[in-house]
């Protein structure tokens, strides 16, 4: 091989070793950029729990007998006798023993009365009206005393009352 050849395979062999350290390059900067690209935590991504609230649902206002002491054609304009623990108009109750599930709060007296909103236990409420026997239950309109709007027929069995608060 000649000077010239010899010099043409440096250079050659130069080009050659530049190429494939250029490509190495290439392929460690490509391999870089996706795995930046698929790592959440080097492009400020945060990740959380998502938090679940249960809401329980409305339940239904239970039936409950009248004793066979009030008169069953006792009309509903307040001629039934108080029997739900001296709960009277103008009275503060608080709703007790639903377990948790709360006290439908409806529209009308009588269990098919559309619900206006759910009442929780140990929620206080002003005596408004009543009583009403409807549906063999006794009923009371009870208002929040701190919301006129809060407002419904609750059954006096799940209504404990209270001093004034």
């Amino acid at each position: 091989m000649n000077r010239s050849g010899r010099s043409q395979f440096n250079n050659l062999k130069w080009i050659l070793l530049g190429a494939l350290c250029l490509g190495a390059l290439l392929f460690i900067g490509y391999v870089a950029l996706l795995s930046s690209l698929r790592s959440p935590s080097n492009k400020g991504y945060y990740f959380s729990t998502a938090l679940i609230t249960i809401i329980p649902a409305p339940s239904m206002t239970p039936a409950v007998l009248i004793p066979p002491s009030v008169s069953p054609s006792a009309s509903a304009t307040h001629s039934i006798p108080v029997l739900s623990g001296g709960i009277a108009v103008g009275a503060y109750v608080k709703i007790t023993g639903t377990n948790g599930e709360g006290l439908n709060l409806r529209s009308a007296p009588g269990v098919n009365s559309p619900i206006r909103f759910l009442g929780m236990d140990a929620e206080v409420f002003l005596v408004k009206d009543g009583p009403e026997q409807v549906d063999n239950i006794i009923w009371w309109l009870l208002q929040a005393p701190y919301d006129a709007t809060r407002n419904g027929w609750a059954a006096a069995n799940y209504l404990t009352l209270i001093q004034t608060p």
